[in-house]
């Protein structure tokens, strides 16, 4: 018997934040706090193993279509 289907034996999470450079140095007051200082960031997760199905099974408590 090997390793269940659900194993995952190598799993690699990444995270980050990016600051978006743009009318950071600006001169206008306006265009610096609306536009400027702004940042993106994100979650990127790879794991091995089979890909895990996720679906709804059985009644749905009236909240689909009958």
């Amino acid at each position: 018997m090997g390793p269940s289907g659900f194993d995952r034996t190598h799993v690699a999470v990444v995270n980050f934040i990016y600051d978006i450079p743009l009318f950071r140095s600006n001169q206008s007051r306006l265009l610096k706090s609306t536009l400027g200082g702004w940042q993106v960031s994100g979650i990127v997760t790879e794991e091995s193993g089979v890909p895990i199905n996720i679906g709804i099974i059985g009644g749905q408590g009236g909240n689909g279509p009958a």
